[in-house]
Parts: C-alpha cells; sequence; structure tokens
C-alpha cells in the first residue's frame, strides 16, 4: 500500500517519504497511461505539502508543486479536465516563486515552458487573449535560459511553442 507510514520517521523526514514515492509512482503511471492512478500520486504530494512550506523548506515545497503540476496536466491531457489544467498552472506558478532564472535556471526555464503550454491549452477552453499572451511571456522567459547551441532540443521545442502562440495571436489580431 502507498500509504504506507514508515514508524519513527519525523514530520519532514515523512514528507521526503511521501513526496519520493509519489515521484516514482507517478512516473510509473506515465507508463500506464491511467489518469486515475495519479490521484493517488497527487494525495501522496498533497501529505508532503501539509508538512513542507515555502518558509522552511522552499526548495522541496517548490519541487512537489513543481512535480504535482506535471501529474495534473497528465489528467488534464487524458481527461481534457480544465479543472487539473488550471491547478497544474497554479501550481507552477507557485513554483516559479521559489525557482528563479538565476539559481536553477534549467528548471525555471522548464517550468515556464509548462506554464506556457498549459496556458495555451487552457485558451482552447476559454478563448480568452490574455491567456495566451501570458503563455507567450512564459515562453520568452523559457527562450532567455535555452540557447541553439547548447541545448538544441529544449530551444526548438520553446521556439516552436513560441511560435504556435505567436501565430495564434497574431489571427486573432
Amino acid at each position: 500500500h502507498l500509504l504506507y507510514e514508515m514508524p519513527g520517521l519525523d514530520p519532514l523526514a515523512r514528507a521526503e517519504d511521501r513526496a519520493t514515492v509519489a515521484r516514482t509512482f507517478a512516473n510509473a503511471i506515465r507508463f500506464k497511461r491511467r489518469a486515475e492512478d495519479a490521484q493517488t500520486a497527487l494525495a501522496l504530494f498533497g501529505s508532503a505539502l501539509d508538512v513542507f512550506s515555502r518558509d522552511k523548506t522552499p526548495l522541496e515545497w517548490a519541487f512537489v508543486h513543481r512535480d504535482r503540476a506535471y501529474l495534473r496536466q497528465f489528467i488534464a491531457e487524458r481527461t481534457n479536465n480544465t479543472g487539473a489544467l488550471q491547478e497544474s498552472i497554479d501550481d507552477l506558478r507557485a513554483a516559479l516563486r521559489v525557482i528563479g532564472p538565476n539559481g536553477f535556471p534549467y528548471d525555471w526555464a522548464a517550468l515556464n515552458n509548462r506554464l506556457g503550454l498549459a496556458l495555451y491549452r487552457l485558451d482552447f477552453d476559454n478563448g480568452d487573449a490574455e491567456t495566451l499572451e501570458r503563455a507567450l511571456v512564459a515562453f520568452q522567459n523559457t527562450l532567455t535560459v535555452y540557447d541553439k547551441r547548447k541545448t538544441p532540443n529544449e530551444w526548438a521545442e520553446a521556439m516552436g511553442h513560441f511560435g504556435q502562440v505567436a501565430l495564434v495571436i497574431g489571427r486573432e489580431n
């Protein structure tokens, strides 16, 4: 049972254990492609966030938000759940309040890339031009880190997403 608690752990160690189990489970379910299983991993991440805080354990808190955001995007893609997509956006924004371009540039770029994708997908549901503008900014942030020579695959992916969003904005205007 995944929610089994190891005896004798202090609250912080228990939260770290739950986050690790959640990450392992989340990786395993991606191969099964079952959105329902993601709920178990989300519960584990939620219990870790009961202990982790932005003030006392900022990196752990931010990375759990990141992982939860990725899971919620996984759920949204498989169930067409706009609520999960919005929750993913909220988690990404939370993680970005701690993970910055100076200390963790590649993590920051990856978070911005995911944020841009989530906002772009959300625009399909709500047709809001402001959402597209925020997606464009997220991809611009990504491209300040990803470089055509150093990270060509990541740069090309982000540039492609940027181009898609810019094209949609251009068509709407």
